[in-house]
């Protein structure tokens, strides 16, 4: 830092700090970006876990107050910008890791400094993105910068970056085929559990409920599947809410905690197949809807119930999703099972379902591999589905504040501009 140094990137300006896997600056302007060269020609995704604190804690939330723009900072790729999340609103309904040290803006816990922000960032939090294409040429030049500042003390923590080759461009444009699935909602006038009929769909095993455009499976194997005709051929990605509660509450920690396989529901379109995550990991990290009834496992909060389901199905929890390949039959069958139990309570609630078509041809190498071209990577973990802040399916990041369900499991905030 006293150098201002960081190598591999063009640092100028309040450099402040350089520890704990981050940099950050403070008091002023700045700019920090890295030349890339090489490149394959296409569609990129960068994303940096970071946050722009407009002035200090009490001058951001001054300036929010005052409808002042708090979002000067921004994330640059060759000829693509967008603006940086302020701190406040990338700590807003998010649970911040434990015994981290805090402060306030406008009542929003937020986190003071370098350690806590590292923490943050290191469950997924504060996550920027930008997408932008690459020419000919394969020269990028990824940054942040910040040309001027609010307030008598600006500062942001800037920790890890990330880059994604998304193929040439508009490749992986998505077009969404959901209409071909009958009764995707589960509308509660095309079902009835007691006759074990859900309407468009093929059920069999131990049905629970039909009901809140849910069907729920208890205590037994089951096999839920639709028959798909008439659908081009290509790449198709399916989606789905739902979990698999490996016993009752208590049997899922106790399995858990005994190393056992807590993944026995599978999700499953033609030849391809994936597990459901569990309910504890897909309540992991997440802040659950008010309101609803709760249990514990392993100290996680998690959904008790339908009701309680459904209302975090609404709010983009417990998507699952699955990429697969139709031929020129037409032909597809999309479905979930579960063949063995583990406890005596295994069970499941099963929410919406969405198709999404990526065109011709066998590219489901491509669109469920995206590439990391970027180095000094550890873990990755990769945005694989967007949401309104209302919890609506998006195609692709908007303008805002977006919920951005990670391959983790984990649902971050991001902001887009």
């Amino acid at each position: 830092k006293d150098q201002k140094r960081i190598d591999g990137w063009v640092v100028s300006g309040a450099l402040n700090g350089y520890k704990q896997n981050s940099c950050s600056f403070n008091k002023g302007t700045f700019d920090l970006h890295q030349d890339l060269s090489g490149l394959p020609k296409g569609k990129y995704r960068v994303t940096v876990n970071t946050y722009y604190r407009a002035g200090s804690y009490e001058e951001e939330g001054a300036n929010i107050n005052a409808g002042k723009d708090t979002h000067l900072m921004k994330l640059y790729a060759n000829n693509a910008e967008g603006a940086i999340m302020n701190l406040s609103e990338g700590s807003k309904g998010v649970t911040l890791p434990e015994g981290i040290s805090t402060k306030k803006v406008n009542d929003i816990t937020v986190p003071d400094g370098t350690g806590a922000s590292v923490a943050c960032f290191n469950a997924g939090l504060f996550l920027n993105t930008l997408e932008f294409t690459v020419g000919e040429d394969g020269k990028a030049t990824i940054g942040l910068k910040l040309d001027k500042t609010i307030g008598t003390n600006d500062y942001t923590v800037v920790g890890a970056w990330h880059l994604f080759y998304l193929g040439e461009e508009a490749g992986l444009n998505e077009t969404k085929y959901t209409d071909v699935i009958t009764n995707n909602t589960f509308d509660p006038e095309k079902g009835n559990k007691d006759q074990k009929r859900i309407d468009g769909w093929v059920v069999s095993g131990a049905l629970n409920g039909y009901k809140q455009n849910s069907c729920s499976f208890n205590k037994g194997t089951f096999d839920l599947h639709q028959d798909l005709s008439g659908l081009p051929e290509g790449t198709y990605r399916v989606t789905v809410h739902t979990y698999y509660r490996a016993g009752s509450y208590e049997e899922e920690e106790a399995n858990i905690n005994g190393g056992k396989d807590t993944h026995l529901m599978k999700l499953y379109a033609n030849d391809a197949e994936k597990s459901v995550m569990n309910l504890s990991e897909g309540s992991k990290d997440v802040t659950l809807p008010e309101g609803i009834s709760t249990k514990t496992i392993n100290g996680i909060k998690v959904p008790d119930g339908t009701g309680a389901s459904v209302a975090c199905f609404k709010a983009g929890m417990f998507l699952n999703e699955l990429v697969f390949y139709v031929d020129n039959s037409g032909k597809a069958t999309i479905g979930l099972k579960l063949d063995k139990t583990i406890g005596t309570n295994d069970y499941t609630v099963i929410g919406q379902w969405d198709l999404y078509y990526y065109g011709a041809g066998n590219r489901v190498s491509t669109v469920t591999d995206v590439e990391e071209v970027f180095a000094n990577d550890e873990v990755e973990v990769t945005p694989v589905a967007y949401f309104s802040i209302t919890g609506e399916r998006l195609d692709s990041p908007k303008k805002g504040i977006n919920l951005v369900k990670m391959s983790n499991g984990t649902v971050v905030k991001m902001m887009m501009r």
